[in-house]
């Protein structure tokens, strides 16, 4: 009590904007952890989704793909595939649409729901 009593009027205004400023940099050391995991995780991502498009275009009758995957959000490091697209000039013929979703949910440990290969045009 003794200290606000001696604080006047005009100090409490600067001792409130540097309690915020202090809040906002401490949270700032937050986003730049989850900013680097972000980048570490969309490096991943797409080193994946590279090992798949080499995979996919190695089975017969797929030709040259393109594979796209999401994710949902997790506070794991694990990833939890929400699902993954392949675009192939083969993808209008069953056999290979089927050979490319068994291959795809087999490798990636998800259910062929999960997965939808499109001819590319």
């Amino acid at each position: 009590m003794e200290i606000l009593n001696k604080l006047n009027k005009n100090s409490i205004p600067i001792i409130v904007l540097f309690a915020g400023v202090l809040i906002l940099v401490l949270s700032g050391v937050n986003f730049q952890k989850s900013d680097s995991l972000a980048t570490q995780n969309s490096s991943y991502l797409t080193s994946l989704e590279n090992k798949v498009e080499n995979m996919v275009s190695s089975i017969r009758g797929a030709g040259e793909c393109e594979v796209m995957m999401t994710v949902n959000p997790s506070n794991s490091q694990a990833y939890d595939i929400a699902g993954v697209v392949i675009c192939c000039e083969g993808g209008d013929i069953l056999s290979v649409k089927e050979a490319i979703t068994d291959a795809v949910s087999t490798v990636l440990g998800i259910g062929s729901n999960k997965v939808c290969v499109i001819k590319k045009s």
